[in-house]
């Protein structure tokens, strides 16, 4: 059989697989576009931690936390994270644990129970351009 032959059969069976793969849950995620939506549900390893989700479960380069004031003051980030592009971060997330691949600026502050804070999460395109994004609040 010919090399050709060999590199075309390949190529009919790489297809597929890579569709089937692009509904699959990401190992190495592509980044979302459009329209994203994000959970927030107590974290399953009894830490006490938001955990943080999304759908699509696509790639984000980008998770902030903020505080949201009472009153009179203004929004104050508590946690957040940046990866890049090509080490995008894949869900789920709990509060405090930087994902492998991704750099945070602090160390995420303890959450207060009653408070209402708000996750958003981003992803670049580009290195500049937002791909897509959500937000949600909550109150831990």
């Amino acid at each position: 059989m010919s090399i050709r032959a060999n590199l075309s059969r390949v190529a009919v069976l790489a297809i597929p697989a890579a569709l089937v793969a692009c509904n699959e849950s990401p190992t190495h995620p592509v980044g979302c576009y459009g329209a994203v939506t994000v959970n927030v549900t107590p974290s399953f390893e009894g830490s006490g931690k938001p955990r943080f989700d999304w759908s699509p479960r696509c790639g984000i380069t980008n998770l902030t936390v903020i505080v949201l004031p009472q009153g009179i003051g203004d929004p104050a980030v508590v946690w957040d994270f940046s990866a890049s592009e090509s080490a995008q971060i894949a869900p789920p997330v709990v509060y405090g644990h930087v994902p492998a691949g991704a750099t945070s600026q602090s160390v995420a502050q303890p959450l207060q129970a009653g408070i209402t804070y708000r996750v958003s999460i981003l992803s670049t395109v580009g290195g500049d351009a937002i791909g897509g994004e959500a937000q949600k609040t909550f109150v831990p």
